[in-house]
């Protein structure tokens, strides 16, 4: 540890202001590892304490070396729309542009905002949602909404939902003894509501994952470099999130929709604070207060984990923000295309089949295979 950050202080020229912020807004993270790590070795390792405790030195030595030369990195952290672009064709295999992903982003804010509106308008006269207030309660309705979703897939023929699916661990509530702080976005939403987020991980990643591992293809079950599978990754389970709204997942829970579309409004938002922050539009104060802006009701808290970390996010790994939302409107693409390519043959949940047996690669790939439309592709060789 202390090499690598004898070695930043050598790399760091035309260094960027704003991830030198995020380094030191995140420090005292990386110092109470060190200290968590110290507490856990000292009994049963006390021959590694010298090198923990030269670690956390290091961190502390690394911290005040920033602070004092944060004000000579002047480079901006995005990396412009050409390299963007560059990234987008040439490691993501997607065929769309900057400029063409803004556009699309923007109306799909617009949509997303308006729905709430509407959603909200409809419900008035409901009474106010009951929210969870204490960790049992909150594992209690996770799991309700696994097994809820779990059915939902199996009754209405989406797609088929593999045997080997156990229960996702969802980690604890809010607001333990031990967490306890105030409510950010995403747990303004679980409180309120815990079937889109259920959706995105259990039915999306979690069981993504599943997937991926019991894949023995010797290429694309392998985990690639790069992160090249991002997009359809971070697609799906974005993407499962709008299938099963729309397959009428919240038909017998009517607030449930308000939930949803404010969590799409502040998913767009955040993929279009990573467009403008890599197109230099924005540094990362003001991309954290587009997000903020952007926020239905309120629910980010300006200075809280969600701002900070979505952003630096966009920051250290480029487009990830922009990828879900991209994920999601090739996927239903996917499905247009699938269905004007087999006609009266096209079976939703034997396409779905046929899609998740593709594997973890990009969306291209995957429609270029299952439809044999190859406009795409064209566009990427």
């Amino acid at each position: 540890v202390p090499l690598l950050f004898e070695q930043a202080r050598i790399n760091l020229v035309n260094a960027s202001g704003d991830l030198a912020l995020i380094a030191l807004h995140f420090l005292k993270d990386e110092i109470l590892l060190y200290q968590n790590l110290g507490k856990r070795l000292k009994d049963y390792h006390p021959d590694l304490m010298p090198l923990v405790d030269n670690a956390l030195a290091s961190v502390k030595s690394y911290g005040k070396w920033l602070e004092e030369n944060k004000a000579s990195m002047t480079a901006p952290a995005g990396i412009g729309k050409e390299n963007y672009n560059w990234y987008l064709k040439n490691v993501q295999l997607v065929p769309y542009t900057w400029d063409e992903l803004m556009p699309s982003l923007e109306r799909e804010y617009e949509q997303a905002i308006a729905a709430l509106k509407l959603e909200e308008n409809k419900n008035r006269r409901l009474p106010p949602v009951e929210q969870i207030s204490s960790n049992e309660e909150y594992h209690e309705k996770w799991l309700e909404a696994e097994e809820y979703m779990k059915n939902f897939v199996q009754e209405n023929e989406i797609y088929t939902v593999p045997e080997y699916i156990e229960h996702y661990n969802p980690g604890t509530w809010w607001n333990t003894p031990d967490k306890g702080h105030d409510r950010d976005f995403f747990e303004q939403c679980r409180d309120r509501n815990m079937l889109a987020e259920v959706v995105h991980n259990y039915l999306g990643h979690y069981l993504d994952g599943l997937r991926h591992a019991r894949d023995d293809h010797p290429i694309r079950g392998e985990h690639r470099l790069y992160a090249i599978v991002m997009v359809r990754s971070e697609g799906v389970a974005y993407g499962m999130e709008e299938l099963m709204r729309l397959a009428g997942m919240y038909e017998e829970d009517p607030r449930g929709l308000e939930n949803h579309y404010a969590m799409k409004a502040f998913r767009v938002a955040r993929g279009l604070a990573d467009l403008k922050i890599h197109n230099h539009e924005f540094d990362l104060m003001e991309s954290i207060q587009y997000c903020y802006d952007k926020t239905p009701n309120e629910w980010m808290l300006i200075d809280g984990f969600e701002g900070w970390y979505e952003m630096q996010t966009s920051l250290r790994f480029t487009g990830w923000h922009m990828g879900f939302n991209l994920g999601k409107i090739q996927l239903f693409k996917l499905i247009k295309d699938g269905a004007e390519v087999k006609g009266e043959d096209f079976v939703l949940s034997d396409f779905l089949d046929e899609f998740f047996a593709s594997g973890m690669i990009p969306f291209s790939l995957i429609r270029w295979e299952i439809t044999g439309l190859d406009d795409e592709i064209d566009k990427l060789w």
